[in-house]
């Protein structure tokens, strides 16, 4: 299948924009309270999720992207909008005092065996 050439095509992309956080860790043991996993986390990835996500993938096709949206004056929007800086995009953000950038958080986690002898 051959994909339709984007270089010529400007996409305005109007969402909301998100911060998708990965939290990368190992899980030696589960809660005793409940089944679960106790995850020491060794790493933290952060991504563009939403419409910043979706801006993203329409400039990765070579499309010429602007993006509208809105941002929270806190960490997770200073973070998305240093990830959401590319070629071929254009990021034109409302930053308010009032409102909390939206964030999802996934943890991904490996598990240790321990034996008991």
């Amino acid at each position: 299948m051959k994909l339709p050439r984007f270089d010529n095509a400007s996409v305005l992309v109007i969402g909301d924009l998100m911060l998708d956080r990965y939290w990368h860790g190992i899980t030696e043991r589960v809660s005793a309270e409940a089944p679960i996993p106790i995850v020491g986390v060794k790493d933290i990835e952060d991504r563009p999720g939403a419409a910043a996500n979706v801006a993203l993938n329409v400039a990765s096709l070579g499309a010429k992207v602007a993006i509208i949206g809105m941002v929270g004056s806190d960490e997770s929007g200073e973070v998305l909008i240093e990830k959401h800086t590319r070629p071929h995009t254009h990021t034109r953000t409302h930053t308010s005092t009032r409102a909390h950038t939206l964030m999802t958080i996934r943890c991904t986690h490996t598990h240790t065996h321990t034996h008991a002898r």
